[in-house]
């Protein structure tokens, strides 16, 4: 998975578990297959070539017919739209630096620099899978 595809699976849960209306919630016991299919999802969705859902399974740990149940359930519960727009994608990685620079994850000029990077790599991308 790339980095495009951990913020948006990182982003998804995010909506995911701040809608009252979605009975989703992120806790030890489900953190590990949210987040897995949060990336597998992503990755589908933005990826030219990707895993089968086979081979999802055996990287995760999870037992195919739960992965499949799994997925069939988080596109509902996000109304089957993943698609974003790069401002919004934007904010999120400020976001996520934000976090890591003040919980000492990261310091601040390297914050800076990935953020750089990230947004020309938005910025010049022509086929983004995201939306103007």
């Amino acid at each position: 998975a790339t980095s495009r595809n951990m913020v948006m699976a990182l982003s998804y849960i995010d909506i995911l578990t701040n809608d009252d209306a979605c009975p989703v919630s992120f806790t030890k016991h489900t953190s590990h297959r949210l987040l897995w299919v949060a990336i597998m999802v992503a990755a589908k969705f933005y990826e030219d070539f990707y895993l089968d859902n086979e081979s999802w399974a055996r990287i995760s740990g999870l037992d195919l017919k739960e992965l499949n149940k799994l997925e069939r359930k988080f596109w509902t519960y996000i109304n089957f739209n993943i698609n974003t727009k790069v401002d919004w994608f934007m904010n999120y990685v400020q976001l996520l630096l934000s976090y890591a620079v003040q919980n000492q994850i990261l310091e601040e000029g390297v914050a800076r620099l990935v953020l750089k990077t990230v947004f020309e790599a938005a910025a010049s991308e022509n086929e983004t899978g995201y939306t103007e």
